[in-house]
C-alpha cells in the first residue's frame, strides 16, 4: 500500500514587499527567456492586496514556444514539474532566493485568462476577498496546517478552496474552454456523468488518462485516453453535451497529444 503523504501549509499576513519581489522575478524571467516571452503576470493570493497567503509568489507567463522555456529555466534553478493536471500549462518552482511557483503558457492561453479574472475580481471586491481569506484560515485551523496530498499533486487544502474559486469565476463571468485531467472525487464524478461505464482507478495508472472538457467551471465533456509504448496515446471513448462541443473537444485533445509528444521528447 502506498504511503500517505502530508504537506505542512502556513498562512501569513499580507506583505507589502510581495509586489516588489514579483517585479524582481518578472525582470529575471524576461531576461532568462529573452525574446520568447510576451507577458509576465503576478497571480495567486500574494497578488491580492491585503489577503492572507502562503509566502509563495505565483507567476504566470505567456510565451511563443513553451518547449523552449524548459532548459533555460532549469539552468536558472527552477525545478520542472510537468503539466500536472492541466494540459498546455508547464509548471516550475524555485525556492531560492524567493519561493516562486511559475506557470508557463502559450500566448492567449485560457489558463492566463482564468488567473487574471480571479485576481482582478478579488482586488476589486473587498467582501469576496475577505471571505476567501477567512475561508483559507478556517481550513488551516481545522487541520493544524497539515494536509494530505492527493495523487502527489495537490494537497487537500487546495481542493477545499475549489468550490469558492469556482463561485468567484462564475460570478466574474469566466467561460473559457480548457482541458483538465480528472484527479479527485468531484472531477471523477463529473467524468462519470459522461462516461458512466468507465471503471476509474485512483490513483491513476500511467496507461489511463481521464480527461474533462470544461467551459468556465462546468464540465461539458469527458474522454478516456489510453497510452502504451507500442501504440502511443489513443482516444478510447469521448462524449460531450452536444456535437459542437464534441468536435471542439476532439480537436483540442489531438492538439494536446501532439504537444505532449513534443514535450516528452524534450524532458
Amino acid at each position: 500500500m502506498k504511503a500517505v503523504n502530508f504537506k505542512k501549509i502556513d498562512l501569513v499576513e499580507y506583505n507589502k514587499d510581495w509586489p516588489k519581489i514579483f517585479q524582481e522575478q518578472e525582470k529575471e524571467i524576461k531576461h532568462i527567456l529573452s525574446g520568447n516571452v510576451k507577458e509576465v503576470y503576478h497571480v495567486g493570493s500574494t497578488s491580492v492586496k491585503g489577503l492572507k497567503a502562503k509566502p509563495v509568489i505565483d507567476v504566470i507567463c505567456e510565451v511563443l514556444d513553451q518547449i523552449k522555456t524548459i532548459e533555460p529555466l532549469k539552468k536558472a534553478g527552477y525545478d520542472f514539474k510537468g503539466e500536472i493536471n492541466l494540459p498546455f500549462r508547464l509548471y516550475f518552482s524555485r525556492k531560492i532566493p524567493h519561493h516562486v511557483h511559475l506557470k508557463v503558457c502559450k500566448v492567449s492561453s485560457v489558463h492566463v485568462e482564468q488567473q487574471l479574472i480571479f485576481r482582478n475580481f478579488l482586488n476589486q471586491n473587498f467582501k469576496e476577498a475577505k471571505e476567501y481569506s477567512d475561508l483559507k484560515q478556517k481550513i488551516i485551523d481545522g487541520s493544524n496546517g497539515n494536509f494530505k496530498m492527493v495523487g502527489d499533486m495537490f494537497s487537500e487544502y487546495t481542493l477545499r478552496k475549489a468550490n469558492f474559486i469556482s463561485k468567484i469565476l462564475d460570478k466574474a463571468g469566466f467561460v473559457g474552454k480548457k482541458l483538465a485531467i480528472a484527479i479527485h472525487d468531484e472531477e471523477i464524478k463529473a467524468f462519470k456523468k459522461f462516461l458512466p461505464d468507465v471503471e476509474v482507478t485512483f490513483p491513476q495508472s500511467t496507461e489511463c488518462v481521464y480527461v474533462l472538457f470544461l467551459k468556465g467551471t462546468e464540465a461539458v465533456g469527458a474522454a478516456l485516453l489510453k497510452s502504451s509504448c507500442e501504440e502511443g496515446d489513443k482516444i478510447v471513448q469521448i462524449k460531450a453535451c452536444n456535437k459542437e462541443n464534441e468536435r471542439d473537444f476532439l480537436n483540442r485533445i489531438h492538439e494536446w497529444l501532439d504537444f505532449r509528444s513534443k514535450l516528452l521528447k524534450n524532458i
